[in-house]
């Protein structure tokens, strides 16, 4: 079979694929080369060509000039644009065994193609180029076959490893009729596709024999107007069925899972989005065909932060892997803490074919470390609180203790009680400030009347003669309870810091003109130069009596709402705090 055909293998002397080509034509004559330029000389002197690379075949069809001389056989794991020529074909480089068959093929259909155009001169050029055409068709149909039938359902031509697959001699095929072929079931399921398509129909079909998955495709074979016979093509494709249900179960294991993943095509303009699944749609709000075509970059928002920016994107462009939280935002707006994994992926051969993300909400557990810093950063206050601040009075106590003790006069136990006093002064207020660092409870959170609020809050405060004025009405989502408290501890501030001299201080609260939210100011003599900027900070105070807490707590309950608060002065030269508000019913609500 093979007597006679010549070939030039190239590749590396001695190599598994070069034995393996001397094995298949063991009465034919092998060359073995690793030049390219000795390659596309001999080429016009042997049968065949085979390659051992896809990048050794680009390089041979770049030098020679046009179709090849002969049929080169390029072993790679699939078909490629390199073998997309009508002389060029692939065979699976781990199937070295059939590649006998496939040269065999290959010289005989290119023989065939020299017959039929050998043919034209004698009036049958049509009928020779239809037989080589079945012949390139059969060679070009992996693990599959072709087969021509009439009017009366007989294999008039056959052709294709396919019939071997499940024990039948194609030989012995042609001028059988189905019946004589096939079972009753495929006959039952199939054979009135073969009639149709002397209707002008076409049909594609599944089936299965000896365990084996087939697919059968049949169409017309017409001559101008008039169907003259039919053709059915069929394929063996066991593996690929396997395949699909691998990759099924792997999908659904994708869509399954609870974080979100996706997939990139780093060979397509700005790497775009070709899969996402369901873990992916939750985390984001973003349906699949809302996002597949676009980069993941329409996840960034103002708050990305350019450095976890620039990390995936240089490991995006050097095909590395690279781990980072990133600020990212949902299809609402609504920003969350991600972290994202990428990992590129690699085709057997190399080439860089996808990358794969996996994303992980890790929102709560940012939050959880952040409390914990702030919880760590209040503790280091309250230590140095309970070191100074309270260790004074307390001293001042013991000491009036002892002199009232030793000298019997009893009008030092009034100093010790001042001492005391003050003690659990500032032991209340630093238990509020541990309270009001907590996180909101959502169920006590609703629609409160700031202005009453204010107003409830006046009256709890011994403001010495002071005055409130509240101007207009407005609400917010606040927990009530300690809106009031944010209250108390601002008019408190501004009662013992404006009412000096024995002045009277008005403390004016009213709602912010060109954004959400409100202000509390007053017009005392305002807050002295260097002290504005520790102003929020726990202990600092400028009254004798003060415990320097009433605005740390200010600022823990506004922070526990998501309210942003700053100090400016007032017009009035007094003291005044914004409060910045989420707007009802906006978005960010």
């Amino acid at each position: 079979m093979t007597e006679g055909v010549t070939a030039v293998v190239l590749g590396d002397e001695g190599s598994e694929a070069a034995a393996a080509v001397a094995r298949a034509l063991d009465d034919g004559t092998v060359r073995t080369t690793a030049s390219v330029d000795e390659a596309s000389a001999l080429s016009r002197e042997v049968d065949c060509v085979v390659v051992t690379s896809t990048g050794r075949a680009r390089a041979l069809l770049e030098r020679l000039d046009g179709e090849p001389a002969c049929p080169v056989v390029v072993l790679t794991a699939r078909a490629t644009p390199v073998t997309d020529r009508t002389r060029v074909r692939h065979h699976p480089a781990d199937a070295l065994g059939t590649l006998g068959e496939r040269l065999v093929d290959a010289v005989l259909a290119d023989r065939e193609r020299q017959r039929a155009a050998n043919r034209a001169d004698d009036g049958d050029r049509g009928l020779a180029e239809r037989e080589a055409a079945y012949r390139t068709l059969v060679e070009h149909i992996p693990n599959g076959g072709v087969a021509l039938f009439d009017r009366d359902l007989r294999y008039t031509w056959v052709g294709g490893e396919v019939f071997e697959r499940v024990d039948l001699d194609h030989e012995n095929i042609a001028g059988k009729t189905l019946e004589e072929v096939h079972s009753p079931a495929f006959l039952d399921a199939n054979a009135d596709a073969y009639r149709r398509a002397f209707e002008g129909e076409r049909a594609s079909l599944a089936f299965v024999y000896d365990d084996r998955h087939f697919r059968l495709d049949i169409v017309p074979v017409s001559d101008g107007d008039e169907v003259v016979a039919g053709l059915a093509m069929t394929r063996d494709v066991t593996d690929e069925v396997a395949g699909q249900r691998d990759l099924l179960v792997r999908t659904r294991a994708m869509d399954a899972a609870a974080i979100g993943l996706c997939l990139t095509d780093p060979n397509r303009p700005d790497n775009p989005l070709i899969y996402v699944n369901e873990g992916y749609e939750r985390m984001t709000g973003y349906d699949a065909e809302e996002v597949l075509g676009r980069n993941p970059r329409h996840l960034k928002g103002p708050e990305t932060e350019a450095e976890a920016s620039r990390q995936m994107r240089e490991a995006v462009e050097n095909a590395e892997s690279v781990s980072v939280d990133v600020t990212n935002y949902r299809k609402d707006g609504t920003p969350f803490v991600n972290h994202v994994d990428i990992v590129p992926l690699f085709d057997d051969e190399g080439d860089l074919v996808h990358f794969l993300g996996s994303q992980v909400d890790v929102t709560d557990q940012y939050e959880r470390e952040r409390a914990l810093a702030r919880q760590n950063e209040q503790l280091a206050e309250f230590a140095s609180i309970v070191s100074h601040d309270l260790r004074s009075p307390l001293a001042v106590a013991r000491g009036r203790i002892e002199l009232a003790r030793a000298t019997g006069d009893l009008s030092h136990l009034k100093q010790a009680e001042t001492g005391l006093e003050r003690a659990s002064e500032l032991i209340d207020d630093l238990l509020t400030l541990a309270r009001e660092g907590q996180t909101l409870d959502p169920a006590r959170v609703e629609t409160v009347a700031v202005d009453a609020v204010a107003r409830a809050a006046w009256d709890t405060v011994d403001t010495s003669g002071a005055t409130l004025t509240v101007v207009d009405e407005w609400t917010v989502d606040a927990d009530e309870s300690r809106l009031r408290q944010l209250f108390e501890n601002l008019f408190r501030n501004g009662v013992e810091h404006g009412a000096t001299g024995g002045r009277s201080v008005e403390v004016r609260v009213g709602p912010l003109s060109e954004r959400c939210g409100f202000v509390v100011e007053d017009d005392g003599p305002g807050v002295p130069e260097g002290v504005s900027e520790r102003l929020f900070e726990a202990g600092v105070t400028t009254a004798e009596d003060g415990t320097g807490f009433g605005l740390a707590i200010v600022r823990s309950i506004a922070e526990a709402h998501g309210w942003a608060v700053r100090q400016t002065d007032s017009e009035r030269g007094g003291a005044r705090f914004e409060f910045d508000v989420p707007c009802l019913g906006s978005d960010d609500d």
